[in-house]
């Protein structure tokens, strides 16, 4: 198995949010993420940690927020 190395400048708990979106776990009803996190520590995944992939995180994170609240938010990468 191999071993991946992740950034030493982004926090386990960001890691995990990473890794979490783009495993396609919903941010609206978050399961448990116990064995993801034995993975982020073990190095087991690879987890995209461009700049992209934090702006996808981010926007996920609000449209979960977003739907819990009931609101609908315009996005304008969405226009373009």
């Amino acid at each position: 198995m191999a071993k991946y190395k992740y950034p030493n400048t982004l926090s386990p708990s960001i890691l995990l949010m990473l890794a979490a979106q783009q495993r396609g776990y919903s941010f609206s009803d978050m399961p448990d993420l116990d064995g993801l996190l034995d993975q982020v520590i073990a190095g087991a995944i690879p987890i995209d940690t461009t700049p992209e992939a934090h702006k996808r995180l981010l926007r996920a994170m609000q449209n979960a927020d977003d739907q819990k609240a009931g609101r609908v938010r315009l996005w304008v990468e969405d226009l373009v």
